[in-house]
């Protein structure tokens, strides 16, 4: 089985199927716990890289996902989030939504 990214980047095998991924919204990146204060939520927004206006639409969907797309879109907030003390994962969505 060929590894899924050569020396030189991902495979274009890797890529085709980031962007089915894309297309799909396969996978979602889930908060687990809402932050407490003020300062929890601007290091949440910041790492999503949200705008200050998007905090309400961020506090409605929190706990939950509030991101989809292929994994390899979101490892790299998953890394911003646990790096800035909040809880988080990414998982497969279902197939009906």
């Amino acid at each position: 089985m060929p590894a899924a990214h050569d020396v030189d980047g991902p495979t274009a095998d890797a890529r085709l199927e980031d962007q089915r991924e894309r297309a799909e919204a396969r996978y979602e990146l889930v908060i687990h716990r809402a932050p407490v204060d003020d300062a929890g939520w601007r290091t949440l927004r910041r790492a999503l890289r949200l705008s200050r206006a998007d905090r309400p639409w961020l506090e409605a969907r929190t706990p939950g996902p509030v991101r989809r797309g292929a994994r390899a879109d979101l490892v790299p907030l998953l890394a911003r989030l646990e790096q800035s003390g909040h809880a988080a994962s990414i998982r497969e969505r279902d197939g009906d939504g």
